[in-house]
């Protein structure tokens, strides 16, 4: 997958197997959060003044959709790469059935030519799903700023793992941890 060190035994060397066994740890969750996404189950960006759109936008996410979808079929391309036309013993059709049949199979993947794009695949897909199901970082309150704009304090909002926060009107740094603390 990454043809930087050399595999013995295998196709995938030791370290892009373990990135093979993270992604199937990490794909029943991206999963559902897609299916929640696909579904806008839940609320992103800020709350603010409403325009006066006259179209109305779709009642689902047709890009999670897509990614669901894309997901899906590596899955079953994983799982066809693995299984060798041998019907009987296919997974359910549903992505954590072939998650856990993959699971319990990995030795058997790393054996596979394919395992390779496999690989690559599940890594570019996860790195698509995770932009589009990741929420921005929860803002808190850290106080007012009274700077050069007619006297009037700006709120401050930083996330919650920010070290320093600017303030957007006069640009004054400041440090988050002090600000909490008073």
């Amino acid at each position: 997958a990454c043809h930087d060190k050399p595999a013995v035994g295998s196709f995938v060397c030791r370290d892009c197997g373990d990135a093979l066994h993270g992604y199937l740890a990490r794909v029943p969750m991206l999963a559902e959060q897609l299916e929640i996404e696909v579904l806008k189950l839940v609320r992103k960006g800020t709350p603010g003044p409403r325009s006066a759109v006259v179209d109305r936008p779709l009642i689902v996410n047709l890009h999670a959709s897509l990614l669901l979808s894309e997901l899906r079929a590596e899955l079953v391309g994983a799982v066809r790469a693995v299984n060798l036309d041998q019907h009987d013993r296919l997974p359910a059709d549903t992505v954590p059935a072939m998650v856990d049949w993959l699971a319990q199979r990995e030795a058997s993947l790393a054996l596979r030519v394919e395992v390779g794009e496999i690989v690559n695949a599940l890594d570019r897909l996860i790195r698509r799903i995770t932009r589009t199901i990741d929420l921005p970082p929860d803002r808190i309150y850290i106080g007012d700023c009274v700077c050069g704009t007619d006297g009037k304090p700006v709120s401050m909002y930083a996330a919650a793992d920010e070290a320093s926060h600017q303030c957007r009107a006069c640009g004054t740094g400041w440090d988050v941890a002090q600000r909490l603390a008073e």
